[in-house]
């Protein structure tokens, strides 16, 4: 009975680690599981009229670097949003190879007669080195991307240039 607990065992074992081993994903384990291990949004910059109009002067970009545990750190800053968000971000895989998604969201859905700018920074993780391609989104909706070239030496700036569909 006990040789026979054994060999089903060993088949199942056998048969889940060729499951896992012959899945075609383009992502190896390393980069497996995409988690935010941290969120910081600055909030309104500024609610001030001139301060605002200012604002909408300020260069948006987005600035990125690699950080510990193979995480990075994605930062958007002067993002030109409604003065009445509440806004987080999420971080997916896309539909094709080596595509971070970057959906800012209004969770609070708020909508008011201004706008201001907001940083908002996210890091995540866990990347292998190599080049992905990131996508930013707002509320579901592609506004810009760009290509990284992952290392632990990764370290730019990206000037925004909204895509007009």
């Amino acid at each position: 009975m006990k040789k026979r607990k054994a060999y089903i065992f060993g088949g199942l074992l056998f048969v889940a680690s060729m499951l896992v081993s012959c899945g075609s994903s383009e992502v190896s384990e390393v980069a497996s599981h995409l988690s935010v291990s941290s969120f910081n949004n600055s909030g309104c910059k500024s609610t001030n009229l001139d301060d605002s109009r200012a604002n909408m002067n300020n260069e948006e970009k987005i600035k990125f670097k690699a950080m510990a545990d193979n995480h990075i750190s994605i930062v958007h800053v002067n993002a030109l949003l409604n003065c009445c968000g509440e806004f987080e971000t999420e971080v997916t895989w896309g539909d094709k190879p080596r595509t971070i998604v970057i959906n800012e969201k209004d969770i609070k859905g708020g909508l008011c007669d201004c706008v201001c700018n907001y940083d908002l920074a996210t890091e995540f993780g866990r990347l292998e080195n190599g080049k992905y391609t990131v996508v930013m989104m707002l509320d579901g909706r592609e506004y810009f991307s760009f290509d990284i070239d992952y290392s632990s030496k990764l370290d730019g700036t990206v000037v925004v240039k909204h895509s007009v569909e």
